[in-house]
């Protein structure tokens, strides 16, 4: 497994941690999300959400408001846990990658600079070969991991938008009756 590693060069174990980093946050998420708090299951986020509404049917629509956002926010804030590095990894893995070929090329030159002999193809291809390895595995931890974040979030955000609906819709219904 070491040796698979340090075929990618000097980025390589970031790059790998960044990839399990990713895969263990997108496995808990899909867990919290789709089945511990599945929307088809009784949905215990709005179900709070409604029960705060029912408590605070009395108090003035702007009140009500006031506190139904601030409880939707740290809503949000729990949905939306571990996105935040997800989408930072997939800015950071590219650029990791790109450091691994930098370094890879470094390497590449200051061999061919310390040996005495003719620069042959072989002496350039195999550190060639761990410099582009360490890009294409930026680039393969990037591209899914800015995918799952857009799933996530467009996932979060359809529910945070469906709640504030049914709440707004309740919150009408209340300042209606509250108004007769």
């Amino acid at each position: 497994m070491i040796d698979f590693l340090f075929q990618f060069g000097a980025a390589g174990f970031v790059l790998f941690c960044c990839g399990l980093v990713v895969s263990i946050i997108t496995m808990e998420r899909v867990y919290f999300l789709f089945i511990v708090h599945s929307q088809w299951k009784n949905d215990i986020f709005l179900a709070s959400l409604l029960q705060i509404l029912e408590e605070e049917k009395t108090k003035p629509i702007n009140i009500r408001e006031a506190h139904i956002t601030q409880e939707i926010e740290r809503i949000d804030k729990i949905l939306s846990k571990g996105l935040v590095v997800i989408r930072f990894i997939s800015v950071a893995a590219p650029m990791l990658g790109l450091f691994g070929t930098i370094l890879g090329m470094i390497s590449i030159f200051g061999s061919i600079a310390e040996s005495n002999q003719t620069v042959t193809p072989a002496l350039v291809s195999g550190g060639l070969k761990e410099a582009l390895y360490a890009t294409a595995m930026g680039i393969s931890i990037a591209v899914p991991s800015v995918g799952i974040n857009i799933f996530l979030h467009h996932n979060i955000s359809s529910r945070v938008q469906k709640y504030i609906y049914i709440l707004n819709m309740e919150n009408i219904k209340i300042d209606y009756h509250h108004n007769d």
